[in-house]
């Protein structure tokens, strides 16, 4: 096949290539130069954030192992203080169960001695009812004691009285008796008798009728003792 003909398009393009210079012009130098400097700046500032990130990064590290052993620490610790509460849970359990049986017996022995009170209380209750009857039958006793004690009282009196009145009648029925033995001295029938022992007997009698006759007093003493000298 034929090689085709050039247009005088494709002369023209050619001649302008052949034109164009093969290196690059002041002005693309320029340009590469702002780029290659603003992509240096560029990297430099990447290069920059670059190390601020790692640094950042060996900081958040060394705080996430630091936080990783504090967690572990706390978790240490919170498992030794869930084993303690644990432990004393399973204390307080063992007192809880004790206390529990303990209030139980203390219950048992509560209602136990409830009940022995109930009893005692019945029987005290029977006995306080039983010692107010046996009260009010010593009451009514004593009423009739004290009664029996006032007529006593009144009859000693009246026995006083009486024996008063008794031993006043004997001395009365002496002392009759003696004036009647005085009286009757004079009147003795004794032919032997002349009368002598009557004078003593009437001149006491005279003394003891009028003591308050003082000159018939002491003519009677100064009779008796002429008579008795």
């Amino acid at each position: 096949m034929a090689p085709k003909k050039k247009g005088k398009g494709e002369k023209k393009a050619g001649k302008e290539k052949k034109e164009k210079p093969s290196g690059p012009t002041e002005v693309e130098r320029e340009e590469m130069r702002l780029k290659i400097s603003a992509l240096e700046d560029k990297l430099l500032n990447t290069t920059e954030k670059l190390e601020a990130m790692n640094v950042e990064h060996e900081r958040a590290k060394l705080s996430l192992e630091k936080q990783q052993t504090d967690q572990a620490d706390i978790v240490d610790y919170l498992k030794k203080e869930i084993e303690k509460k644990a432990a004393e849970n399973a204390t307080l359990e063992k007192k809880y169960i004790s206390v529990r049986e303990a209030k139980e017996n203390e219950e048992m022995r509560l209602q136990h001695e409830l009940t022995l009170e109930r009893s005692t209380g019945q029987s005290v209750r029977e006995q306080h009812e039983s010692s107010l009857a046996e009260r009010a039958k010593l009451e009514e006793r004593l009423v009739e004691y004290n009664t029996l004690k006032e007529l006593a009282a009144s009859n000693k009196i009246l026995i006083a009285n009486l024996q008063d009145d008794l031993a006043l009648t004997k001395n009365t029925l002496t002392q009759a008796q003696q004036q009647l033995h005085i009286l009757a001295a004079p009147n003795n029938q004794d032919p032997n008798d002349h009368g002598a022992g009557a004078v003593p007997l009437l001149l006491l009698e005279a003394i003891r009728a009028y003591p308050s006759k003082q000159l018939l007093v002491e003519q009677a003493c100064y009779a008796l003792q002429s008579v008795l000298s």
